[in-house]
């Protein structure tokens, strides 16, 4: 006879279907009046008035609501529902089941106290009138067993809702989160990856058109790189969004290097005796400092105006790599402050941050130098 839902959010009519089912139990209850003896006519009047009364008071608090899906149980319908069975007892005394139901209807009540506390005042009531009212103390004492045990019920059912509800909500949240997630990590990756790609294309481009005239052979070379870079930067897209593909420190050092030369800013390498030992290191810690090189770099093409550019690979030889720096003898910096950090720097704080690592900025007068570490 428990009177919470089933589900936190069900369709009305399937509120009302479920709450039905516990009704049976009334249907037995004049059953005395067939076996027993034939009420009269006020007698049977006033039972069927009673008990339709009853089935508005049972169902009130599963009205809509526009806060929360249904509405709180009031005392009053509780106390009204239990004085209809009291009132309706002189006609079949089955009717005083109705202490039962107010019983487990003040479950709907959200303040624990105030539900307690009205439960106890019921069985107080229905004792007293057992005892006072109709003589049959024993039956008052079976009723009140059962309104206890159904109330229990219903307080472990409302719980238990409750519970899925909160797991539902949390589950919601995760995917919610994982989605947000994946979505930042796919921008990030596009934003990398277009940013290096298309920098490049255009240098060689502009490069292709100035010595179309020149030089026609170099022209067709830098054409040719263009279509491969606009190639593979389509396969790097297509694996950016199925997460499938992880840069390596190797590859983007070459590809750095190549888009450096076609910029022309002179590139030097240090470190690179720690390249040999970046298959033993985790996939995800090598391509977080691949594309922390590709961002860099892309940096130093596009903004610092440069001649000079050093990268240097940190790390013991005998180890994978731990950091990478990117030093350039670009602009004039006044301190690495006065930087306005784009969307580039950003994703490389967050997939650093992922890991434990960090990013330092620093500057070189003129020039700027970016350190990735993967420690603090």
């Amino acid at each position: 006879m428990t009177l919470v839902e089933v589900d936190q959010n069900p369709t009305r009519k399937r509120t009302y279907l479920y709450h039905s089912v516990f009704l049976v139990y009334l249907f037995f209850y004049p059953l005395n009046w067939i076996l027993d003896k034939t009420p009269t006519l006020l007698q049977a009047t006033y039972g069927i008035a009673a008990f339709f009364a009853f089935l508005t008071l049972y169902f009130a608090p599963y009205r809509p609501s526009k806060k929360n899906g249904f509405i709180e149980s009031t005392e009053l319908e509780i106390i009204l529902t239990a004085l209809l069975g009291f009132s309706a007892s002189w006609t079949n005394a089955g009717w005083m089941t109705f202490n039962i139901y107010a019983s487990a209807m003040c479950i709907r009540i959200n303040n624990t106290r105030r539900a307690i506390t009205l439960l106890v005042i019921l069985q107080i009531s229905l004792i007293v009138f057992s005892w006072a009212v109709r003589g049959v103390p024993i039956s008052g004492s079976i009723s009140i067993v059962i309104s206890l045990a159904t109330y229990t019920m219903s307080w472990f059912q409302g719980r238990l809702a409750r519970q899925n509800q909160r797991l539902k909500e949390a589950q919601s949240e995760i995917r919610t989160l994982a989605a947000t997630s994946e979505r930042e990590r796919i921008a990030r990756d596009l934003h990398d990856l277009l940013g290096h790609s298309l920098t490049v294309i255009a240098i060689k481009s502009e490069l292709a058109a100035k010595l179309h005239n020149r030089s026609p052979e170099r022209s067709l070379s830098e054409i040719n790189d263009i279509t491969l870079i606009a190639r593979e930067s389509l396969r790097d897209v297509r694996a950016a969004i199925t997460g499938m593909k992880k840069a390596t420190l190797t590859r983007e050092l070459e590809q750095a290097t190549q888009a450096l030369k076609a910029a022309s800013i002179d590139a030097t390498v240090q470190g690179r005796e720690c390249l040999a030992h970046e298959s033993t290191a985790s996939i995800e810690t090598c391509s977080v400092l691949a594309m922390a090189l590709r961002e860099a770099i892309t940096n130093v093409i596009r903004h610092s105006s440069a001649t000079r550019c050093q990268i240097t690979i940190h790390g013991p030889p005998d180890q994978p790599p731990q950091g990478i720096s990117v030093s350039d003898n670009g602009l004039d910096l006044k301190n690495s402050q006065s930087l306005l950090e784009g969307n580039g720097l950003r994703g490389m704080r967050a997939r650093l941050a992922a890991i434990g690592g960090t990013i330092t900025l620093k500057t070189n007068n003129p020039g700027l130098t970016l350190t990735a570490s993967l420690t603090p």
